[in-house]
Formats: structure tokens, sequence, C-alpha cells
């Protein structure tokens, strides 16, 4: 495991998937991690230290897959890009339509302004409404216009594979919450 603070006035964002790579081996106060976290990789053969290449944790401990970077990376830059339309640009869709060569979206970002309780609630209810991956409008409107998509979400037809996307808002969600915290309160 592997636990970094998120930055005063920044927001991070996670959706089923590990999304710390690099981090600080000496920095106690910002990123705390289990003692053998690389050597339990290089044991189970994760991650090759001869390789040449850094530690990356999320590569190690969950490689992305074309589906699995659709499924999660997708809910990441919807709402990276709903709470900094300014750097909408940065957040290269190509990375969560699994392009190898597509850049991962940073852990953390800061929103153009100060989210409010509401706002943070409405980046929860996203189906990427105003995108090319919009689940609200054409056919991926679904019955009677519902964004909703019942499991399977992926399916085949004559050798083709096929899914939809994973919206942020799904009726499948166990629960959301979202949390106020105040530094004068308990």
């Amino acid at each position: 495991w592997v636990a970094m603070r998120v930055p005063d006035g920044s927001i991070s964002a996670f959706a089923n998937g590990i999304r710390i790579r690099q981090f600080p081996l000496d920095d106690p106060e910002n990123c705390l991690f289990a003692p053998d976290v690389i050597d339990f990789a290089v044991e189970q053969g994760y991650w090759d230290p001869a390789a040449g290449e850094p530690f990356d944790f999320a590569a190690a401990y969950d490689a992305a897959t074309v589906q699995s970077r659709r499924y999660t990376a997708t809910r990441v830059w919807s709402i990276f890009r709903r709470a900094a339309p300014s750097r909408a640009d940065e957040f290269d869709p190509a990375y969560h339509r699994g392009d190898p060569q597509a850049q991962p979206y940073p852990l953390w970002i800061e929103p153009d302004e100060k989210l409010s309780v509401g706002d943070v609630m409405a980046l929860m209810r996203d189906h990427y409404e105003g995108t090319p991956y919009d689940m609200t409008t054409g056919v991926d409107a679904g019955p009677v216009g519902t964004p909703n998509r019942w499991r399977p979400m992926a399916w085949e037809v004559d050798g083709e594979k096929y899914s939809w996307e994973r919206p942020i808002s799904t009726q499948q969600t166990g629960f959301s919450f979202v949390s106020q915290s105040r530094s004068w309160l308990p």
C-alpha cells in the first residue's frame, strides 16, 4: 500500500484503480507506504529493478489494460475536466481510451475555483454529459433515455467486443457520500 497527501487546495479522483505511480521514499510527512512495498513487488515478479525503470506502484500492482483504463480513467478524466475546465486540454482522452503512448492523468489538480459541497455532489452525478461519451443522448441513451447500464457492461457480437461506458453515477453503486471536514469540529 501507498498513501500520499493531496496538497491543500487540490483534488484527486480514484475510480476503482490504483493511481499512485512513482512516490517519494523519504517524505513521511506527505507519503506513507508499506515497508516491503517494493521488495514484495520484486519477489513476486511485478517489477524488475534491473530493467532500469523507476518503481511504478500502479504498474506493479494494477497494470492497466485498455478496458480497465476505460472503466477507471474515464471517470478521473471527467472529474478533472469539470473541476478545471481551463486545463481540460491537458487531460488527453487518448489515455482513458487505452493509447499506450498517452500520458496518465496527474494524481491531483487544483480546481479552477473552490468547490462547494453542491459542486462535488454534481461531479458524482456525471454521465459524461456534453462529451463524445455522453450516455444521455443518441444510441448511448439506453432504454427510455436512461444512462443506466445493467451488467454485463461488455458483450460480444460476431466476434467483435463492445462495452458501455462506466460513468461516475451508476445504479450499481453500493453507496456514495460527500463529506465536508472542518478543522474546528471533532
